[in-house]
């Protein structure tokens, strides 16, 4: 068991020499540091399985190509598009087929399909996928025999914040968190040297962790991908 926000609150103060009655190094900007933390290891480690979700709340829909991260909802849970930080794999599902679709990095999609409306693209069964932003495009445009049909994500979500008792969704980062919220104590008590020293202890722990936990998925850069649609 991890320690919990406001122990992990005190450590970094202990840290830093300064509590809450100095004004800068508040427990509630703290509190604030350790969250900005724990994304920041969301953001840097894909795939990370404590963060993992799995869900078929898409419909495949006629003509279309957008899916917003709004729509999305964790099997089990009431979350929202902040709680996704990155779409690892997308399967399109019609009763017991399922079928994974291919993943292409923006700029290579829009190389490739400069329109996906174009009448030059005939309406069929989804293939590949890409995100912009906070919206995945599913291409080609989707024929009516598949509307209705979903499609099932899967990714890692942001650590939901913690705050007095509530320990970290990230099991065995207390080591790195209390390194940021040191480094950000130091910087904004306007520290650079030191917070220098301490931003790399976070950056060397990260790299450490992020060997760790790393999965390999098809949107890394190394793998290939197939440029017919």
């Amino acid at each position: 068991m991890g320690l919990d926000c406001d122990a992990l609150v005190d450590e970094i103060q202990s840290l830093v020499g300064r509590d809450s009655r100095e004004g800068v190094v508040t427990s509630a900007r703290v509190a604030r540091w350790i969250n900005e933390g724990q994304a920041k290891i969301a953001e840097e480690t894909p795939g990370l399985l404590d963060l993992d979700f799995d869900c078929t709340t898409w419909t495949c829909i006629t003509d279309g190509i957008k899916y917003d991260l709004a729509e999305l909802t964790m099997v089990g849970e009431d979350t929202d598009v902040n709680d996704a930080c990155h779409i690892l794999d997308i399967y399109y599902k019609s009763g017991s087929e399922s079928i994974k679709l291919s993943f292409q990095p923006l700029e290579e999609f829009n190389d490739n399909v400069i329109d996906p409306t174009h009448t030059d693209f005939s309406p069929s069964k989804p293939t590949r996928w890409t995100r912009q932003g906070n919206q995945v495009i599913i291409c080609p445009l989707i024929d009516d025999d598949y509307s209705g049909d979903t499609l099932r994500v899967h990714g890692t979500k942001y650590a939901a914040d913690i705050t007095g008792a509530d320990t970290s969704g990230i099991t065995r980062a207390d080591k790195g968190l209390i390194y940021y919220g040191v480094a950000e104590a130091w910087g904004a008590i306007g520290n650079e040297e030191k917070y220098g020293i301490w931003r790399i202890k976070f950056n060397n722990w990260l790299a450490d962790f992020k060997a760790k936990n790393d999965r390999m998925y098809e949107w890394d850069g190394n793998i290939i991908w197939d440029d017919e649609l």
